[in-house]
């Protein structure tokens, strides 16, 4: 769910052999959360965010799957 107050589940389709990464950032630019899950096989994967770390508001969200870069907001709830 967007926007989300404790937690949200990121669903994504993986075509072969891929590396993937995600990152989010806040609206000043700074990068507030990183994950780099390395080589995925094709199928259907899924990642959470947990907003124990981050304050209510706006951020930016980058999904990186091989050479596709697949951009979200997302907004966290107080």
């Amino acid at each position: 769910p967007n926007p989300f107050n404790n937690q949200t589940n990121i669903y994504y389709n993986v075509e072969g052999m891929q590396d993937v990464n995600v990152r989010v950032f806040n609206t000043m630019g700074q990068e507030v959360y990183s994950n780099d899950f390395g080589l995925q096989t094709a199928g259907q994967h899924n990642f959470h965010i947990s907003a124990d770390n981050l304050s209510s508001g706006m951020y930016f969200m980058n999904l990186n799957i091989g050479n596709k870069t697949i951009s979200h907001q997302i907004t966290v709830a107080e």
